[in-house]
This record gives C-alpha cells, sequence and structure tokens, in this order.
C-alpha cells in the first residue's frame, strides 16, 4: 500500500511488483463491502491500482487480498490499512 493509514474519502494505491504481464486482482475487504479491481503487469513487473476509501469505517483494518498469476503460477498477499 501506498500509505497505510488513511483519511475517510481518499485514495489508496496498492503498489504490485510481480511478473510481467502476470494478471492481477486486488481486493479491499472493507467493514460492509468488498469490491475486487483488475490489472496487468507491465513489461517490467510493476503494477499500481487506486481505489477510494470512500466512507470506510475510522478504526477498522481493511484487509486487502492481492493475487498475480502468470505463466501457471500465482502469488499471494494481504497487506492492510486503517481508515482513520
Amino acid at each position: 500500500m501506498s500509505n497505510a493509514s488513511f483519511a475517510r474519502n481518499s485514495t489508496t494505491t496498492a503498489l504490485i511488483t510481480t511478473a510481467a504481464g502476470a494478471g492481477l486482482t486486488v481486493t479491499p475487504h472493507y467493514k460492509s463491502k468488498e469490491t475486487t479491481h483488475t490489472a496487468t503487469a507491465d513489461g517490467t513487473g510493476q503494477a499500481s491500482v487506486s481505489f477510494d476509501i470512500g466512507h470506510a469505517a475510522i478504526g477498522y483494518t481493511v484487509v486487502v487480498d492481492v493475487s498475480a498469476s502468470a505463466d501457471g503460477h500465482t502469488g499471494t498477499c494481504s497487506p492492510a490499512f486503517i481508515p482513520r
């Protein structure tokens, strides 16, 4: 995450390094909903996925599931942030 503590109604960005051309899914799990975003890593394996924090519950830890797939292999991670 570009920052781990965001104000409500702001935007955060998942900064991802993976295999070149990997397909990505990024799913933040808010207290009341989740929304999946997709992207493709560039030729150097870099990608960024931005999404609005909106009215996320203050103090609730939002876990963000990230999955990257390329050449029959899949990697995952789950960073988090806390809206303030």
